[in-house]
């Protein structure tokens, strides 16, 4: 049995959204020493420094221009800070001092980086902006690349201690599919950014260095929460891995991946699981001789549901399903379980679309509950149809990984439920200590109910063996 070292941290969620990726870090930056030789004249020294600085703003001017908006507003920001004389000034202070030029520069940024630091606020928050200009500056001086964002030609996630605005900015339409820092709060430019760009990012997450090279991380943008994970089902007793998210591997390039690239991937990740992407996923079936389910998302009719199939098997996939997560499909699951083998129910958008809620709005949580009995009442139709033609039903939403709903769902018809492995065990304990009757009685006292709360209440009193 594969063992694992199970890595969660948390920190602060500045950019909405869910990312599973694997991740990389930012170039390190050049370091500097009082130890380093010293140039042959104060003057040629800062002339030096002056060019140095011009060229850092020269190139933070050409990356603003490159971009639009708030992309683009940064850099100019920055590349303003690397003309202001003060920093010029206490360089040349550094020098007459006798230190190394790119160590002068060095000690003269860490000087404006304290200052800020100790204002607190917004202030502090541009610390990260100076060290950025320092880091340029000391490269040009001492002959070297800046250092930047990787380019591994394959969707990653970007960590770092805080990253640079500059390179921030130029993230959009390149392989960075989320963003990971050490420091940093709410206004920092890279929350703002992340914003504007659409990627999901967390900010100051001190344990950023308990992360293990290599594997890949899960990283949600509105929780904060950041968990590192290999293939973990193995340890936490499931039945295997229920939903890889194949998109991922299309998530910020400008061609689509060929498909040995497909191949290799869908077989490095132990997938259980359009034509390329079905015939990328039938060979690495065939590699490693994994019992493949493939499922089509957002599928809103039967008609759609039948095509994805005959798709699907005249690729070699024996085993075709359908997400539920659109009201019409669950509306016509009798018809549409005609032409799939399985269905798994998408609770999370199915909630959202069958009560008009954004998932992104937090004031309106209580529409995006899955307790609410429009909801429920969607689930049983599918599970009822399910029972009916023989067909498996599950649930790939975060209503699996509730153990108060799990004996709901169970009598609602569905018959597996996939979640995270944390979960796992608190709903298995709760499934153990309810019969089928009892989750049966469960679902009908839910879906009687006026409301999530009052659901919860009956649900509640049935499990405490109180009568209805």
């Amino acid at each position: 049995m594969p063992t694992t070292t199970e890595q969660f941290v948390h920190g602060l969620g500045v950019s909405p959204g869910l990312v599973c990726a694997p991740w990389l870090a930012f170039g390190t930056p050049v370091t500097t020493s009082a130890e380093d030789p010293v140039g042959e004249s104060v003057t040629a020294e800062a002339a030096r420094v002056k060019d140095a600085l011009a060229t850092v703003a020269a190139d933070l001017g050409t990356r603003a221009a490159q971009v639009d908006g708030v992309a683009s507003e940064i850099p100019l920001v920055s590349a303003a800070l690397a003309r202001d004389p003060g920093i010029l000034s206490a360089a040349e202070e550094n020098l007459v001092a006798g230190m190394p030029t790119a160590h002068a520069v060095g000690v003269a940024f860490d000087g404006y980086c304290a200052t800020l630091a100790a204002l607190g606020g917004y202030l502090a928050e541009r610390v990260a902006d100076l060290r950025d200009l320092r880091n340029r500056t000391v490269a040009v001086l001492l002959g070297v690349p800046m250092p930047g964002t990787p380019d591994p030609g394959y969707p990653f996630v970007l960590v770092a201690r805080d990253l640079p605005p500059a390179d921030t900015a130029m993230l959009g339409g390149s392989d960075v599919v989320g963003l990971l820092t050490a420091e940093g709060g709410p206004t920092s430019h890279t929350a703002i950014l992340a914003k504007s760009l659409g990627l999901p990012a967390v900010v100051n997450c001190a344990d950023v260095d308990r992360l293990v090279e290599g594997r890949p991380v899960v990283l949600d943008g509105s929780t904060g929460a950041v968990v590192v994970e290999a293939v973990r089902t193995a340890t936490a007793d499931s039945e295997g891995v229920g939903l890889f998210r194949t998109e991922f591997l299309y998530l910020g390039r400008r061609v689509a991946p060929t498909l040995d690239e497909q191949t290799a991937t869908y077989t490095a990740v132990y997938p259980h699981v359009l034509a390329t992407q079905l015939e990328a996923l039938a060979a690495a079936a065939a590699a490693t001789g994994a019992d493949l389910w493939v499922m089509a998302p957002m599928v809103a009719t039967a008609e759609e549901a039948a095509q994805f199939a005959a798709l699907a098997r005249s690729r070699g996939i024996a085993t075709v399903g359908a997400m539920i997560e659109i009201p019409s499909a669950g509306l016509c699951a009798r018809d549409l379980l005609e032409h799939v083998d399985f269905v798994r129910i998408g609770t999370n958008d199915l909630s959202q679309y069958t009560c008009a809620a954004d998932r992104m709005a937090g004031g309106l949580a209580t529409l995006l509950d899955p307790w609410q009995p429009a909801v429920l009442d969607l689930i049983g139709a599918v599970g009822a149809a399910g029972a009916e033609a023989g067909t498996p039903v599950g649930i790939c939403g975060e209503a699996a990984s509730d153990p108060a709903l799990a004996p709901v769902l169970v009598g609602l018809g569905v018959t597996s439920l996939s979640m995270v492995a944390p979960s796992l065990g608190a709903v298995r304990a709760g499934l153990a200590a309810t019969d089928l009757d009892r989750c049966r009685e469960m679902a009908i006292a839910a879906r009687g109910a006026p409301s999530p709360q009052a659901a919860r209440s009956a649900v509640a009193a049935l499990a405490s063996g109180a009568p209805r």
